[in-house]
Order: C-alpha cells, then structure tokens, then sequence
C-alpha cells in the first residue's frame, strides 16, 4: 500500500498504519520513504534524499548497511536505492549473464544452489524485522491499536477472552505478550487497567472454587475437564490447577471426577 505524505512530498512503500516516528530522525522505523517517482530514498539520519542511501551511509555517516538496517527495523533484504538505480543494476546483471557461455550459465547455477541452502540454514531462527511486521499489520503499534479498536468496539477494557473472541483468533493475544511482556503490559500501554473479575482474567484464590468449576463443567459438559478445556476458556487455566494441586490428575481426582476407563 502506498500512501502520500502531505508534510514532505514523500512516498511510504509497503507499510500498515500506525507506525513510529524515528526519535531524533526522520521517517518511520520499519519503512523507507521514497520520492513519488520513486528514485531518491530519504535516509532515516539526515533526512537527505539519495538513490542509493547504503553509498551513502559510507562516505557521511561511516555506518554499514547491516547496521542500518538494523537501527532503524528494516529487513535484511531490502534494497536501499531507487527504482532509477534498481533498474540500471538489474540491466548490468541481465548483460552480464547472457554474455557467458552456457558452461559458465551451469557453473554459476551449480554455485548458488549449495549457497542458498546454506543462507537458508542460517536465516532459521533469525527475528521477524520491524518492516516484515509492518507489512502484515503484526507490529507492536499495531497490535496496541487491535486492541484500542477492540475497546471501542465493546464498549469496554477486553479480557483475553473478550479480545480472543473479537479478533476471531489467538494470535494478536500472543503477539501482545510477544511485543510487551504480558496482556496486562499491553493494556496498560494503551491507559487501561487489567480487571480482575473477568473469566480467563481472574485471580483464584479458593481451591474449593477451582474444584467446583471442575466439577460443574464435568456435570455439564459429561467431559473429563483437560488441560485443553483451559486453552478453550472454558475453565480456568491449567496453570493454576498445577500449581495449587500438582497437576490435573489430582485435582479432578479431588473434584470427584472419575478417570477415563
């Protein structure tokens, strides 16, 4: 998606809303800012339009590339030039390739399978950059305006149930423990307290309490009460029955729970 700046004249490229500002920068960490024709690339330090800002970071500002990148959240792979620039290396390599001979088209073919495999290997593991979450709406500014959309949308501070069922899925619940810690963390990045007194939220601190949603969810359900009647927030977590009771064995065996035979 590409969206005009009206302050400067300048083009966002591939980005989601809302992103943040460079403290003591310019531009937005996790996004390049291009000229609307798109072949100057303002750099993120000085603000200078350049087509191509890793030469440039060289000579002004004595930073690699990497490190650029880096700072300032953007992907390993993304190119710091303008299209202008991208076009003409693009040509030179196209040239190149088909003046060889087609030994030397093999040879070169047979080298970069081994060196793809191996850049595969490494890059396991490796953190998801600021700009790849920018572009699928998963980063941490986003994940805190799913939640103020949230809010707005139930009239109220959400439980992790009531987040879970209006998202429709679990992952902005674990993206907001990714990013910030804990669910409480999140919301009170955003100016909002945790309730104690929701489902899935709540703090038990009565073992015959915990015991007796065992017992009611057996009798209402006939299901043997598991760890994933928990995951589903059907009862309470499973953390807690481990911890109070040792384990769900023990706990069901004193809820009065029959086993499976």
């Amino acid at each position: 998606m590409n969206k005009l700046n009206q302050e400067n004249g300048l083009v966002l490229i591939n980005y989601k809303e809302p992103l943040t500002s460079v403290r003591g920068g310019y531009g937005y960490y996790g996004a390049l800012l291009l000229t609307e024709d798109k072949n100057y690339v303002q750099c993120h330090i000085c603000g200078g339009l350049y087509t191509h800002v890793g030469v440039h970071l060289r000579h002004a500002h004595q930073m690699k590339a990497s490190d650029y990148k880096k700072r300032f959240g953007l992907g390993g792979k993304t190119a710091l030039i303008g299209e202008g620039v991208r076009k003409k290396m693009k040509e030179i390599c196209y040239k190149r390739y088909h003046a060889l001979s087609e030994e030397q088209k093999q040879e070169m073919r047979k080298k970069a399978i081994p060196k793809t495999i191996e850049k595969n290997k490494t890059r396991r593991g490796v953190p998801i950059s600021l700009e790849a979450r920018n572009r699928v709406g998963t980063c941490p500014d986003q994940t805190l305006q799913k939640i103020r959309d949230c809010v707005k949308a139930i009239g109220k501070t959400p439980s992790r149930t009531d987040f879970r069922v209006w998202c429709n899925t679990q992952r902005y619940l674990h993206l907001a423990k990714y990013h910030f810690g804990s669910w409480s963390k999140a919301l009170k990045r955003i100016g909002r307290n945790p309730s104690k007194n929701r489902v899935g939220n709540r703090i038990h601190k009565d073992s015959e309490d915990l015991l007796s949603a065992l017992k009611d969810f057996y009798d209402t359900t006939g299901e043997i009460p598991t760890a994933s009647n928990s995951h589903r927030l059907s009862i309470p977590s499973g953390e807690i029955y481990s911890r109070r009771f040792g384990g769900w064995q023990k706990a069901r065996q004193l809820a009065g729970i029959p086993e499976k035979k």
